[in-house]
């Protein structure tokens, strides 16, 4: 018995080498981005894609291939609607609704292969219409012109496919272009309000009367409508979804419909997921915490399979890399979330830190603060708030 624990003893130490061994070298070979680095530890295999595309731009009298200069000028044509991440905006329209007893209802719209319906016509008389000059109008015709696409996949690489219309996907070029070309939709909103951030559009408006409300909306949604036939863009009316935000107000049997120039009704949900973050029609965010809770839980618990393969110092880079991002995403939005909820994100963060640090469970969340030197979750959320 004595010799077989030497020998169970002396394999586990082998394997437990190899292990480290092996996730010393992945980690030495990714970057510090946070995707990347999670990527590397579960060894994901990923397809990509590939396009030949032109990378010079003349801005005045200056030739760049700075795509970030390219950007910036096309930022300071852009409606105040479509700039910047503005889910926290009509969340707290909708939010500040519900606080005075309001309605708030809101459409959720998506487009069938919004980058790849872009007309190259459009977007340049759209560039045009916004000062830029004959040089970069021809550069970005060129931009355009005899583009084709493969795509490889296990090291074998498919026949190239012309592409004729779309900005290309992956670029850093492609969703600034398509900010560009529906900026002026924001334009037909009417007395709703609306926030575009890509193809990701919401539009919603508040007040007392649920009648109302839905009846400005149906107005407003249907400009928008129009405003996207014109663009060539085809509303996914059954990914299309509305949501109505009525806290402790009384919602009625049956809403009144909010329907799709062809004629389709829209169909309400109590909780629809919107840049990332789990909306429900209580603002609750009950939905959102579970996600996350759920995410963080499988991600520590592979950690401890693994923990005896890292270092303390690794163990802390996997944390800040892997486990904060998710904590910090949003956070600012689902802040509001009641105590019993939040509490929730609390426990695996403390599941984290307990990983890093090898506290047992017993230990005071003070404590585990103060060996990692990190504040706790309510004091993130309000300094990322300021």
């Amino acid at each position: 018995m004595q010799l077989f624990r030497e020998v169970r003893n002396q394999c586990t130490q082998s394997v437990r080498k190899a292990k480290a061994s092996f996730f010393r070298q992945k980690f030495a070979s990714c970057s510090s981005k946070s995707k990347k680095f999670w990527d590397t530890v579960k060894s994901m295999e990923n397809k990509s894609t590939s396009s030949q595309l032109p990378t010079a731009l003349r801005l005045g009298n200056t030739v760049t291939t700075d795509k970030s200069m390219i950007i910036e000028n096309l930022n300071k044509h852009f409606s105040t609607a479509g700039h910047g991440f503005r889910l926290a905006t009509p969340t707290s329209a909708s939010a500040n609704a519900i606080n005075k007893r309001q309605y708030c209802a809101a459409v959720f719209i998506d487009l069938a292969k919004a980058f790849d319906s872009v007309n190259h016509r459009i977007l340049i008389g759209r560039l045009s219409s916004l000062g830029f000059s004959d040089d970069c109008l021809a550069w970005f015709t060129n931009y355009f012109a005899d583009r084709v696409q493969c795509v490889k996949s296990e090291g074998m690489l498919s026949g190239p496919l012309a592409v004729s219309m779309g900005v290309p996907q992956g670029s850093i070029l492609g969703p600034t272009l398509f900010s560009v070309y529906i900026n002026d939709v924001a334009h037909a909103a009417g007395d709703s309000l609306i926030h575009l951030y890509a193809d990701d559009t919401i539009l919603y408006t508040s007040g007392p009367s649920l009648v109302t409300v839905l009846s400005n909306l149906q107005t407003s949604f249907n400009a928008i409508q129009h405003s996207f036939r014109g663009l060539q863009l085809l509303l996914n009316a059954s990914k299309t979804k509305c949501m109505l935000f009525n806290g402790s107000l009384p919602a009625p049997a049956r809403l009144t419909s909010i329907t799709t120039l062809n004629g389709s009704d829209l169909e309400y949900v109590d909780i629809y997921k919107y840049l990332g973050v789990w909306l429900d029609c209580k603002l609750s965010f009950q939905t959102h915490i579970k996600h996350l809770q759920s995410k963080i839980k499988s991600r520590v618990g592979f950690l401890f399979r693994n923990k005896a393969s890292f270092t303390h110092a690794t163990k802390l880079t996997l944390v800040k890399l892997t486990i904060l991002p998710i904590l910090d995403f949003g956070d600012v939005i689902y802040k509001i979330a009641s105590n019993t909820q939040l509490s929730k994100l609390d426990a695996v963060y403390h599941s984290a830190i307990r990983f890093v640090t090898k506290a047992p469970y017993t230990t005071h969340h003070c404590d585990l603060y103060a060996l990692v030197g990190w504040p706790s979750l309510h004091i993130r959320r309000q300094t990322h708030w300021l």
